[in-house]
């Protein structure tokens, strides 16, 4: 299974918009303060007023500034002077792992670009934290949910540096504002947006990121957000005149308040630098679940994944054969007692060795998985079948520390529909979760919330072991 991470990474590339509204102005102003994030206040040109609400019977019609509408006055900042003079070199020089046609120029097309001889209204001193500064400001741009409006009158009187340098403040700030958006919504936009579209699993389990990584609350920026912003457009000018990794960038955009979701250097890490699989023999895989039991740590609390209701439980692991047809086969068997509830048994095959899965978590915590699949050797349609996932974790951070299981994952799936001709050859539904053990269960050892990873794999789908063999359609 792909990591997440790098889908979201890749997603970056691809958002259109950011459904809040912000404000943006170069270096401090007088004025009112910006709308807070999520209103809908537009952008006015000097000289307009905005319409009063008058009911839906209202018609539409063309909207601008001297004679013309708003729509000629987009641009595309790619084609800008400024961009090709001063910016294509320095976003080309952050150097990604490798070319999968990705660009960083392609993060300007999020929004609608407007260069127009209006004036805007300016944000207060103290939300940019300069409220030192005596003398007044200009406000030259400002950013809404889908649009940047830059003021006409002074862009026009920048040199090309100055104009390259407002267009990088602008980008960076619209990268800043990833951190307001679900998961779901950057995958929604990929299938419109993406250069290649071959890889939908971001959209498929758009949910299921969403609940993992929720977005950041949304609120009118500050003082601290705009430092934030000013600093790494400050860094990229000041270090991306030559190569710089794109782990170096997403360092500086992590330590600055940017998206944790996507911006963490340690999982945009070169394949190179990612933890390897860890394999082990059955018999020490076996031997690492006996030993959570026989020591009293073995996960007892019991979350109902769908109606989040909690229950102590026992779970107990046994070495067993499992016949393939007749023939035996290395297994285990973990049994899941649930007080007042028929006990769960999930059977599995484990073959001679074992593989364990790294991923990390947003705070640098790396859970092992590995995926449980319950067997039987007739497998017909409306049989309840169980399958989900094992986590462990170092015991301690002393590098030979051993492996502990953490928790397991257990969803139960009725078998809905058998064909072998297909690639998938069940298909199986959750089934409706009228009773506790009904429910797919997320086993811990303590109370605390579940973790990016185990509430990913708490949105997986119930899956089966089925061949052309064991199955009766």
């Amino acid at each position: 299974m792909k990591n997440f991470f790098q889908i979201a990474l890749i997603t970056i590339l691809t958002i259109a918009s950011v459904n809040v509204l912000v404000s943006c102005g170069p270096k401090g102003n007088s004025g009112e303060a910006p709308a807070p994030l999520g209103a809908t206040t537009p952008t006015i040109a000097a000289g307009q007023k905005a319409p009063e609400a008058t009911g839906t019977s209202d018609s539409g019609g063309g909207t601008g500034v001297d004679g013309k509408v708003f729509d000629s006055y987009i641009v595309i900042p790619t084609q800008l002077p400024a961009f090709k003079d001063n910016l294509a070199t320095l976003l080309n020089n952050i150097k990604l792992e490798k070319d999968d046609g990705y660009k960083l120029e392609f993060l300007f097309s999020l929004k609608t670009w407007y260069i127009a001889p209006i004036e805007l209204e300016k944000i207060s001193k103290d939300t940019l934290g300069v409220s030192f500064m005596k003398s007044d400001t200009q406000q030259i741009a400002r950013q809404t949910a889908k649009a940047i409006w830059i003021d006409k009158r002074i862009y026009d009187k920048m040199t090309s540096r100055e104009q390259a340098e407002l267009l990088l403040h602008e980008l960076v700030m619209t990268i800043y504002l990833f951190k307001y958006m679900p998961i779901s919504e950057f995958c929604r936009i990929t299938l419109m947006t993406s250069p290649d579209k071959k890889d939908e699993s971001c959209v498929t389990n758009g949910v299921a990121l969403d609940k993992m990584m929720p977005p950041e609350t949304a609120h009118a920026l500050t003082d601290k957000d705009y430092e934030n912003i000013g600093f790494v457009t400050g860094w990229l000018l000041g270090n991306a005149a030559g190569p710089i990794s794109y782990k170096d960038f997403s360092r500086v955009l992590f330590f600055n308040g940017f998206d944790k979701r996507l911006f963490n250097p340690e999982n945009n890490a070169s394949k190179e630098n990612r933890k390897p699989d860890m394999k082990m023999s059955r018999k020490n895989f076996f031997q690492m679940l006996k030993g959570a039991e026989l020591t009293g740590n073995m996960p007892d609390i019991c979350l109902a994944i769908t109606s989040d209701k909690k229950k102590h439980c026992k779970v107990e692991v046994v070495e067993n054969q499992i016949l393939v047809s007749t023939f035996p086969n290395p297994g285990i068997n973990i049994r899941v007692t649930v007080e007042n509830e028929e006990p769960i048994n999930l059977g599995f095959i484990t073959g001679e060795e074992v593989t364990l899965w790294p991923a990390q978590e947003a705070g640098g915590i790396t859970l092992y998985s590995t995926m449980i699949i319950e067997w039987s050797n007739k497998i017909k349609i409306g049989d309840r079948l169980h399958s989900g996932f094992l986590f462990f974790k170092k015991e301690s951070l002393a590098p030979e520390a051993p492996l502990v299981l953490d928790s397991l994952i257990m969803r139960p799936g009725i078998v809905v529909s058998i064909d072998k001709k297909r690639n998938q050859i069940c298909q199986l539904r959750s089934p409706k979760a009228t009773g506790f053990s009904d429910d797919g269960l997320a086993i811990r050892r303590d109370n605390s919330a579940l973790s990016m990873i185990e509430q990913y794999y708490t949105t997986s789908e119930p899956f089966a072991a089925c061949n052309e063999f064991n199955v009766v359609e």
